[in-house]
């Protein structure tokens, strides 16, 4: 398996939609609440958490009180600003229909709350690809083969222009040669953004 790392200076987020809304890889430190993976380890602003972020999906299932949940490997947390009409009303977070999805929200399994490194995906939908993307590429997404094709191949969108530099397994390479030595079905690429 290779380790493939590539360091770009820009996010551009229409480029990047579709690869957030479909899920993307990151490294956490499993067993801790949603709150702590959000603020401490993607170093996003408290106040944005609380009140830009309403409505959050954990493997599937809405969440109410993002300090209770913990996010366990192989997890998939989902986020979005306020969605429109009465799903949206319905699914945010602590709000005034919370009771009608009492039978599909989320409940903790002691059993996940293992603090170990790990990986999850993650889900961005609406105005929040557009303003913590950055913040996570600063932090690195792992992506899929097919996602960096996508990135490549974008019509709209030059990605060779905002690679900065390309590793595999720690030496520099030429994108044009990676993608010749790439394994898809094995190799982990990391997108990070660099200032």
């Amino acid at each position: 398996m290779n380790e493939i790392i590539i360091k770009i200076n820009n996010f551009i987020p229409e480029a990047f939609s579709f690869i957030f809304q479909q899920g993307f890889m990151m490294k956490i430190r499993t067993g801790e609440s949603i709150r702590e993976v959000l603020c401490n380890q993607f170093n996003l602003p408290a106040d944005y958490v609380e009140n830009k972020i309403s409505t959050i999906f954990l493997d599937g299932k809405p969440i109410d009180d993002i300090d209770s949940s913990h996010i366990s490997d192989k997890a998939t947390l989902s986020l979005s600003a306020a969605m429109p009409g009465l799903v949206g009303a319905t699914m945010r977070r602590s709000g005034f229909y919370a009771s009608l999805r009492n039978t599909i929200s989320y409940s903790e399994d002691n059993n996940k709350r293992r603090n170990t490194d790990g990986m999850i995906r993650i889900k961005l939908f609406n105005s929040i690809i557009k303003e913590i993307g950055g913040n996570l590429l600063q932090e690195g997404i792992y992506i899929s083969h097919e996602d960096l094709n996508l990135l490549i191949t974008n019509k709209n969108y030059d990605f060779m222009q905002y690679c900065i530099k390309i590793y595999l397994n720690k030496n520099e390479i030429d994108l044009r040669i990676l993608l010749k030595k790439l394994q898809p079905l094995t190799d982990k690429i990391c997108v990070k953004m660099v200032s």
